[in-house]
C-alpha cells in the first residue's frame, strides 16, 4: 500500500469492510453517500439471479437515479436515467442485459465517489482521520476485528 493504504484504491477498500467503514462514517458525516451506496447496491445487485434483479432493479432505480429519490446520484446523467427506465420496461431482458443495466450509472457515479476519496485522503493528510475511525484500522486485520469496527461506527449512525 501506498501513504493511505486500501484508501489509495476504491477497488482496495472494498476489500476491507473495516476501511471501508471508516470512508462509511466520513461520507455519512461530512458528505452525501448516496454515489458511494448506489456503487455498493450495483455491485451486489449483479450477483443476483434474474428474478432478484428484476425486482432488485426497480429499487435501486427509485432510490438512486429516479428524479425525486430519496438518495437520488447527482452524477447520473438525465439520458442515463431515460436509458435504465426504458431498459427496465423491455420485454426480452436477459440475464446479461439486467447485469448491465446500470453499468453507465455505476462507471458516472464511480467518478464521484473516487473524488470524495481523494477528499477523505486529503483530510487524512491534515491528521483529520482520527474523527471519523481511521485510528483503529490496520493494514492486516482478522475478520472479527473488522467487524467490530464496522459495528462500532456504522451501527450508532443507523439508529440515531
Amino acid at each position: 500500500y501506498d501513504e493511505h493504504g486500501p484508501f489509495d484504491s476504491l477497488e482496495e477498500l472494498e476489500k476491507k469492510p473495516a476501511h471501508l467503514a471508516v470512508f462509511l462514517h466520513y461520507l455519512i458525516s461530512n458528505s452525501d453517500p448516496s454515489s458511494m451506496f448506489f456503487y455498493l447496491v450495483t455491485e451486489d445487485y449483479k450477483a443476483g439471479s434474474l428474478k432478484e434483479m428484476k425486482k432488485w432493479s426497480y429499487e435501486i432505480f427509485s432510490s438512486f437515479i429516479a428524479e425525486n429519490a430519496p438518495m437520488r446520484v447527482e452524477g447520473i446523467t438525465e439520458a442515463t436515467a431515460e436509458n435504465i427506465e426504458a431498459d427496465m420496461s423491455a420485454s426480452n431482458l436477459t440475464d446479461e442485459k439486467m447485469k448491465q443495466l446500470f453499468v453507465v450509472a455505476q462507471s458516472q457515479a464511480v467518478q464521484e465517489v473516487l473524488d470524495l476519496l481523494a477528499e477523505f485522503r486529503r483530510n487524512r493528510s491534515l491528521g483529520l482521520g482520527s474523527i471519523f475511525g481511521d485510528q483503529w484500522v490496520q493494514e492486516s486485520m482478522e475478520r472479527h476485528q473488522e467487524i467490530e469496527i464496522v459495528e462500532q461506527l456504522l451501527m450508532p449512525i443507523s439508529l440515531g
